[in-house]
């Protein structure tokens, strides 16, 4: 599995992000009279709008606002899941510069990694299962050597997150980005990535967690239905999926400004 694509070229910061992270910014002075479900709550929905909008300076205040309400609940499972989901998306998408800071990316990877494996300890949720999966698969991908240790490792993950909650579209959205960068030799290609993401896309119609539970994900795999049907050839239907995403989340950044443009050049 390789890591997400680079989008270097970040938009400008949207209000709506502007504004969450300005609020945030007082959340240690608040933060004895709202509890960790408040918390979490907002953590969450600032990862979120930061990752569809590629702006690394939301993720880190995410990262940063779970790391200061752990100081105060440092036994609450979703403060340290949605830490971990923050640090996993800037790993993903390499938001550190490996040129002037060596590590960087394994070290965001450590991070995530410590946080996921801490919120499993204290309230397993299938959500965290599968993203410390994806924690290891992006492992692989900056050190491919580690595949033998970890592969074993990432498929027991994936089969208790499964075990959990069998029909969780977050849990098969991570599944088939996983397949997706994974070569057909070993199970991966986008074939079953298609398969599992599909199987997202339908569960998430039925998806209504209540807050803070997660919730992430649901533009994400239109995003990564329209990348299967792009490598595929199909072009005007990568175009629904993309669209799809938009609508749900018009913000998203690598769809706005990367994958539909490249499909109006005739990228694939």
């Amino acid at each position: 599995m390789t890591s997400m694509p680079t989008i270097r070229c970040l938009p400008a910061l949207p209000l709506s992000i502007a504004a969450l992270a300005a609020l945030l910014t007082g959340a240690e002075a608040r933060a004895q009279s709202e509890g960790p479900a408040v918390l979490a709550e907002r953590i969450q929905a600032l990862a979120i709008e930061g990752g569809g909008a590629a702006d690394p300076v939301a993720l880190r205040e995410a990262a940063a606002l779970a790391e200061r309400a752990l100081a105060l609940h440092p036994d609450d499972a979703l403060l340290h899941h949605y830490r971990g989901y923050a640090l996993y998306r800037l790993a993903s998408r390499h938001e550190c510069d490996e040129a002037e800071e060596a590590g960087c990316v394994a070290r965001l990877l450590d991070r995530a990694e410590e946080s996921l494996l801490a919120s499993l300890d204290l309230g397993p949720r299938a959500e965290t299962y599968a993203l410390l999966a994806s924690v290891y698969g992006l492992r692989i991908g900056e050190n491919p050597a580690l595949g033998a240790a970890l592969g074993d490792r990432i498929d027991d993950l994936q089969a208790q997150a499964r075990s959990l909650d069998a029909e969780n579209p977050r849990v098969w959205l991570l599944r088939g980005i996983g397949d997706f960068f994974t070569p057909e030799a070993y199970g991966g290609g986008t074939a079953p990535a298609r398969a599992a993401l599909e199987r997202a896309a339908a569960a998430f119609e039925r998806d209504a967690p209540p807050p803070p539970e997660p919730r992430w994900g649901r533009a994400d795999v239109h995003v990564w239905l329209g990348q299967v049907h792009q490598a595929a050839g199909e072009t005007e239907r990568a175009r629904e999926q993309y669209r799809k995403a938009l609508a749900i989340d018009p913000e998203y950044a690598w769809v706005r400004d990367r994958l539909l443009p490249s499909l109006d050049a005739g990228g694939s």
